[in-house]
């Protein structure tokens, strides 16, 4: 075999390796647009949504988000680490108008997010000590 053909190979072996079981590579698991459904937390305070609007959050193979809220549209980066633990950067939003409390909540708490379980087609977002925000795949 020349140089070549090894080469190429070689890089699809690495492709392979990196395709998770059901054959996406990176965040697999998270790629696709989730609808922001509701927050369970240890405050007793109500956060309502904007006339039964529900934020969606797209998640990117290449580790950024894009975030639709009630009238603003934000983006940031996220990084999936050992196990089941995640980290996010603060959102980067537009300021059109005012978003309601249910999204302004929503962006206060993704930075302070600290692990995820999934189950079938929910995302489970936790911020230890606060609780956790429930998100529904849209795929």
């Amino acid at each position: 075999m020349n140089r070549f053909q090894l080469t190429v190979i070689f890089f699809f072996i690495l492709l392979l390796l990196s395709c998770d079981k059901n054959g996406k590579n990176g965040f697999g698991y998270f790629a696709g647009k989730w609808t922001i459904t509701d927050f369970i937390s240890l405050e007793s305070v109500s956060y309502p949504k904007n006339n039964g609007f529900n934020p969606i959050i797209e998640f990117k193979n290449d580790g950024t988000f894009n975030l639709k809220l009630d009238v603003n549209n934000c983006f940031g980066d996220f990084i999936q680490t050992d196990g089941n633990a995640i980290s996010f950067s603060a959102a980067g939003c537009t300021e059109i108008c005012c978003d309601s409390k249910f999204s302004q909540k929503f962006c206060l708490m993704l930075p302070q997010v600290k692990t995820y379980q999934i189950e079938k087609n929910t995302l489970k977002l936790i911020v230890p000590g606060w609780g956790w925000i429930n998100l529904e795949s849209n795929d």
